[in-house]
């Protein structure tokens, strides 16, 4: 790695010190290796520097494939209520709304977390066909609790993403500012709602309209097309992006750099979209500034 003109890593390890050559800093998570020598950043945080790249998670997914929507489920009137799949019980919030919901509406927890039910077509977290199993089972609910592990302004996993896939309306928490990427229409949002025990008021009122369920379900941006004309945006940022950095590669190959990564404040910029409002106000983060690691 000391000898190679290109190193990328991501947020474990510490190999990519001893890189010379250019490197690249990418994280997929809420929190950032706290020792790297990166010149270039890509991240889904809002910073306004030439070095850095603004990539989504829930974008990195539907780059690497799989993003057409499921047709496969029963129809709306035929499926069961509510779902909720998790194996990281450290996240209060959605632990917390999981009971608050279930407790006027019986949801079916098929993770290890608050589990309270089984499905023979749910594979193992570590089977290959666990991504495939878990989009079919959501297709068999009208909800989906999509929340995220933590809160972070501008931080969207897949867990909304695959709501979406299965053609199943969720229900969100996490990041603030969601509708500058992806249409907030298109789920029930905490944000949206300003309280969990309104969220909670909301979810049994679209579940027994089935006018206004069906008016959240179409506007699915899958169904729309419209995530896929934000994933081309961001696929020809990163392809940009790419060359520049190859570039710099290339200029810089074989030689020596020594970087000393600096936090910028004030180079972090607001979403674009309404404001964040309350408690949810946008807080500046940068590199080694995040919690530390999470399961997901």
């Amino acid at each position: 790695m000391a000898s190679a003109d290109l190193v990328i890593h991501s947020v474990f390890g510490v190999d990519h010190l001893r890189a010379a050559g250019t490197v690249v800093a990418f994280s997929p998570e809420p929190w950032m290796s706290g020792r790297t020598a990166a010149q270039w950043f890509i991240d889904w945080r809002y910073f306004d520097l030439p070095n850095h790249l603004r990539l989504p998670v829930w974008a990195t997914f539907l780059l690497r494939g799989g993003s057409l929507l499921s047709n496969s489920g029963p129809d709306p009137a035929e499926r069961k209520f509510c779902n909720f799949i998790y194996s990281n019980r450290r996240c209060a919030m959605r632990n917390a709304f999981f009971g608050a919901l279930h407790q006027r509406e019986p949801v079916e927890s098929l993770g290890t977390v608050l589990n309270n039910t089984t499905h023979p077509a749910l594979s193992q977290r570590d089977d290959p066909s666990w991504h495939k199993s878990k989009l079919g089972v959501l297709g068999e609910y009208k909800f989906t609790i999509a929340f995220e592990n933590s809160e972070h302004v501008g931080y969207t996993t897949e867990k909304l993403i695959d709501a979406w896939l299965a053609d199943t309306v969720p229900i969100y928490w996490g990041n603030p500012a969601l509708s500058a990427d992806l249409p907030v229409g298109a789920c029930l949002s905490l944000y949206e709602a300003g309280s969990m025990a309104k969220l909670v008021d909301q979810v049994l009122e679209v579940h027994h309209d089935p006018v206004r369920y069906e008016e959240i379900r179409q506007a699915n941006p899958f169904r729309t097309g419209e995530i896929h004309d934000t994933v081309k945006r961001f696929a020809a940022d990163l392809s940009e992006f790419g060359a520049r950095i190859h570039a710099d590669a290339v200029t810089h190959a074989g030689s020596r750099r020594v970087a000393t990564r600096r936090l910028v404040c004030s180079a972090v910029v607001r979403p674009s979209g309404p404001a964040v409002r309350g408690r949810h106000r946008f807080r500046p983060a940068a590199a080694g500034c995040l919690p530390g690691p999470r399961r997901r």
